[in-house]
């Protein structure tokens, strides 16, 4: 390739392709921040998360919110500048970029080339034409598009062709202009099944807890910046490690049982009756929620159209719908078991606020989403549909207050445990938000060495694991939990 194909190839790449799609910019609209997109891709983005008229959406390459008006995507501005730089350097790239992708796909039958250089007898080649049908479907739904053969009005091309391509030749490929496609399953993963071999350093009766097991480094068996904590049916401690996107799977007595290692960037998880984790997914590109085995093996991918979604916490209904929590819109979306997403709602309170970095979120037996809201210092109450129903706590450090709620699960009885963070302890709470009495505090030692509770689970003979997290320090802690509904 010569120095000027480089050139232009390298616009192209970098000021001519969609940040969506990442194939060539289709009717390019501009937002207020100047980034620009498709209009199909930007209205698959704003309506596949159900924005309205009067709704604030994030741009997806710098986040900074956006007003969507009455006039949808139409009311952006064409980007007057990225059409006449198509226009000047792909020469007859047109704005639909038809052109393009056939440009840049001819290589698919160097025999024609070839005959329309040598053969003589051709006397109007552009009578070699592409079946636009598939070419257009194509590129409008920026899927992997199927291309037929050239349609050939020469006889003489058509005869030297057959000569060269096969007889069936309807072919199927991804075009270079859209990218290759992705896989959805890691080709390889860590799997240890030996606990003699990986030792887990664990103690016992440590300030009031029957166990503590783990610890931060960087081996295999270790923590680096533990997330997620769930408990399966059958009692597995299950963490989830963000910084290798690792999850480990632990036996009651802190015995390590599993290790395997999943796509994207751990936030949270949660296990439904079957034993499957699902795992809150945050990469680019990938499924919101990412559900596999206990033996590392990929079940099923959800919410594949949130792209650019940051999710954070997950719990899983009754009837398996997913409730996720989001740090970069603060929304809570619930997705059904397909998911396909149902509903999401911002979580008014009944001081008129929204949620506010709502960090994690639990459901009850009847489905109430209980959401640990950590900007406002509270924990509020909805309905499965998203109705708000109760809030209760504020920010302080009394009983009953707040500083940094984060992980939060519930008892057999419904009662509502929050891991208060910032004040470095656990607190129990009946369904009705009347304090009960604090479950776990730390010591001053331990508030020094251990850092603070940052999520929380019940496990099935009602013991409560808490994980606790700072720069330098990990672990798993199990602690004794006897208590009664008021």
């Amino acid at each position: 390739m010569n120095t000027e194909s480089r050139i232009l190839s390298q616009i192209k790449q970098d000021h001519l392709t969609c940040h969506i799609c990442h194939g060539p910019y289709m009717e390019p609209k501009a937002l207020p921040c100047l980034h620009t997109f498709c209009t199909q891709c930007l209205q698959d983005f704003i309506f596949s998360r159900r924005y309205e008229a009067g709704d604030e959406f994030p741009c997806p390459v710098c986040r900074i919110s956006v007003t969507l008006t009455k006039h949808s995507v139409d009311a952006f501005p064409d980007n007057h500048l990225v059409i006449t730089l198509m226009d000047t350097v792909g020469g007859e790239l047109d704005h639909n970029g038809l052109s393009m992708l056939v440009q840049q796909n001819t290589h698919l039958y160097p025999s024609l080339t070839s005959l329309l250089d040598k053969n003589t007898d051709v006397q109007n080649p552009q009578q070699v034409h592409w079946d636009e049908q598939y070419v257009g479907v194509a590129v409008k739904n920026h899927a992997t598009p199927r291309y037929n053969s050239p349609v050939i009005h020469n006889p003489t091309i058509t005869k030297r062709n057959q000569e060269i391509q096969p007889r069936n030749s309807e072919r199927y490929h991804t075009p270079t202009a859209l990218g290759p496609p992705e896989s959805r399953i890691p080709l390889q993963r860590k799997l240890i099944l030996s606990n003699d071999q990986y030792p887990i350093q664990k103690e016992t009766n440590r300030h009031g807890a029957l166990l503590g097991f783990g610890q931060h480094g960087k081996g295999l068996a270790d923590f680096e910046q533990p997330v997620g904590l769930a408990v399966s049916p059958d009692g597995y401690i299950i963490v989830g490690d963000q910084r290798d996107s690792r999850v480990f799977m632990f036996e009651c007595n802190g015995n390590l049982r599993t290790v395997f290692t999943c796509q994207g960037h751990i936030q949270d998880l949660a296990t439904n009756h079957l034993g499957l984790i699902y795992v809150a997914n945050t990469q680019a590109r990938k499924s919101m929620v990412v559900c596999y085995n206990n033996r590392g093996h990929t079940v099923a991918t959800f919410g594949n159209f949130f792209t650019y979604e940051k999710p954070h916490g997950i719990a899983l209904m009754s009837d398996n719908h997913m409730v996720i929590t989001s740090l970069e819109t603060h929304l809570v979306y619930v997705l059904n078991e397909y998911g396909k997403m149902t509903h999401k709602f911002i979580g008014k309170g009944k001081d008129g606020k929204r949620l506010n970095y709502p960090y994690h979120v639990t459901v009850t037996k009847k489905d109430k989403i209980i959401v640990s809201d950590y900007g406002n210092d509270c924990v509020k109450v909805f309905d499965k549909c998203g109705k708000f129903k109760l809030q209760f706590g504020k920010s302080g450090s009394k009983p009953g207050q707040f500083s940094g709620p984060r992980g939060i699960c519930v008892d057999k009885d419904n009662n509502i445990l929050v891991a208060d963070s910032r004040n470095h302890r656990v607190q129990a709470f009946t369904s009705h938000g009347q304090l009960i009495r604090i479950v776990m505090q730390m010591t001053s030692y331990d508030v020094g060495a251990a850092g603070c509770p940052m999520n929380i689970a019940m496990m099935p003979d009602n013991k409560l694991v808490v994980l606790l997290t700072s720069a330098s320090y990990s672990q798993i802690r199990v602690y004794p939990y006897i208590i009664g509904t008021r």
